[in-house]
């Protein structure tokens, strides 16, 4: 290639001493349709490169989105029937009901409506493409599109749970006459190191004395109403979200 070069230059350069302007133009011509042939080869290759690592990419994220569908599916699941027993605590509590005592159940419910049970957002892949600035190496709109809007979601997410924090109260810790914590064994955790055990608190709920105190029942309605409002507004956006994201991916891979 260098020897090439060094022939057309010392043929372009008698050319000009010759004044023979005809013979330097086409020779000019060639060296133009040889770099521009030269840039496009260098950017089909680096297309090809491109679109090679960004399967790889999406085959990767296709694989990690099946376990965050699954444990989102699980979630949801637990977040529905954890909100059905809040909805029925409530109407014991204030009086919708005909009932006046707490099933097990309900007492159990009422006992977590401080914590907000959700999906971490760290998906490997995801995070690579955010550190790493190469999220243009995704060609796919769709998949680009999903990528942002799950990353939306997420900070959507984590910022309620966060600004409504200190407002969940553990009603076991501020009402212990009325809500009593007891550690139990859970044997549902086969991966726990036997030495050490796993343990879970249930509760007793004091029915009678807790549809008569009044701080209670305001703490009590605070903590149900941030967990029907997380879960609508955030946790369920999160979960479309993604389900939006394995639909774009699983297309851009077909």
């Amino acid at each position: 290639a260098a020897r090439g070069r060094s022939l057309l230059f010392r043929r372009l350069s008698k050319h000009i001493k010759d004044q023979n302007w005809t013979a330097v133009g086409i020779d000019f011509f060639i060296v133009v349709i040889g770099v521009f042939i030269g840039i496009q080869v260098s950017n089909w290759n680096d297309d090809r490169t491109n679109r090679q690592i960004e399967r790889e990419l999406l085959e990767r994220l296709q694989s990690q989105l099946s376990f965050v569908e699954a444990t989102n599916d699980a979630i949801d699941e637990f977040g529905f029937q954890n909100l059905t027993l809040l909805n029925s605590a409530r109407e014991v509590l204030f009086g919708i009901s005909e009932r006046t005592v707490l099933t097990p159940e309900e007492c159990n419910a009422l006992g977590y409506s401080n914590v907000i049970l959700t999906v971490g957002d760290d998906i490997p892949v995801l995070q690579e493409l955010e550190s790493t600035g190469r999220l243009e190496i995704i060609s796919d709109q769709s998949v680009v599109n999903a990528i942002v809007n799950l990353s939306s979601a997420n900070k959507r997410e984590n910022a309620i749970i966060a600004e409504s924090r200190p407002f969940r109260i553990d009603l076991a810790d501020r009402f212990p006459d009325l809500m009593k914590a007891k550690l139990t064994p859970d044997n549902s955790n086969s991966n726990v190191i036997e030495e050490i055990g796993s343990y879970d608190r249930t509760f007793s709920c004091d029915s009678e004395n807790m549809l008569s105190n009044r701080e209670f029942l305001n703490v009590a309605g605070n903590n149900i109403s941030y967990n029907f409002g997380v879960f609508e507004i955030a946790t369920s956006s999160k979960t479309r979200a993604t389900q939006d994201l394995v639909t774009a991916v699983n297309a851009a891979l077909d």
